[in-house]
């Protein structure tokens, strides 16, 4: 959504309210929760994640819309998007270690994917990635 990016808070409205898909991800994977976030639009941020945007994709570096945002310093829109924040590969596999329920509904509400992998190791020059089901 180049409306998001650009900052345009009437447009991102009008084309959520006419169904527009704002989860769909560019080249690079980036969405307009991204872009906005990005380029330091919170008003747009907070429509978005009003209208239900996933704050758990994550571009091809593997950023999602809060570390693109802390990347940039736009102080505003990481505190939009600080609540819905996943826990890390670290805390994940800690709390599926310990077997907290609590811990993995948050993880869902927060947008988390059951069919996540975490990042185990590294073997020999590449990173080992295990499913959390497994």
């Amino acid at each position: 959504m180049m409306a998001a990016g650009r900052g345009h808070e009437r447009l991102v409205d009008l084309l959520i309210r006419h169904e527009a898909e704002i989860n769909l991800q560019d080249s690079i994977g980036a969405t307009a929760l991204m872009n906005a976030a990005f380029f330091g639009h919170p008003a747009v941020v907070r429509r978005l994640l009003r209208a239900g945007a996933d704050t758990a994709t994550r571009v091809e570096n593997s950023k999602t819309a809060l570390q693109l945002a802390k990347e940039k310093g736009n102080t505003e829109c990481v505190a939009l998007l600080e609540p819905y924040r996943l826990p890390t590969d670290g805390e994940l596999i800690s709390g599926m270690e310990h077997g907290d329920l609590s811990f993995l509904e948050r993880w869902f509400a927060r947008g988390g994917h059951a069919d996540h992998y975490y990042r185990e190791q590294q073997e020999r020059g590449r990173i080992v990635l295990i499913p959390l089901l497994v």
